[in-house]
């Protein structure tokens, strides 16, 4: 497809965004492209950031994609999956072996690397239902 067909699908898929919480598509279907956006404004600038990722045939991304375009660790990885699967804080460090304060430090990584602002955002980011 086209580079600016696609571009112009993402940018009316982006609109859209703007009225909707949590501000993500999981997955948007362009020709024969599959993407997945994040938009956000920026401050008060009003400017708007768009993530666009193609997804996998499986609809969630994969662990290499998280480390190589995120720079997640293996650690975070682990814990986004787990974050993903709506596991709190508590239930994390339970799962991994770790405290609670190191399962919310690895999740305030993983938020900031992501440059998601929730949880919630995490799971729609790397998983589709």
């Amino acid at each position: 497809m086209a580079p600016d067909k696609v571009l112009a699908g993402l940018l009316e898929t982006a609109s859209v965004l703007l009225e909707t919480q949590p501000r993500v598509a999981p997955g948007v279907q362009i020709g024969n492209e599959r993407f997945r956006l994040l938009v956000d404004r920026h401050g008060n600038e009003g400017w708007v950031m768009v993530l666009v990722q193609t997804v996998a045939d499986s609809g969630e991304v994969s662990d290499a994609d998280l480390k190589h375009r995120y720079g997640l660790t293996d650690r975070e990885i682990e814990v986004a999956r787990l974050l993903a699967e709506r596991h709190s804080n508590k239930e994390i460090a339970r799962i991994l072996g770790v405290k609670v304060f190191t399962a919310g430090r690895h999740t305030e990584n993983i938020l900031a690397k992501l440059r998601v602002p929730s949880r919630r955002d995490v799971r729609a980011l790397i998983k589709s239902d």
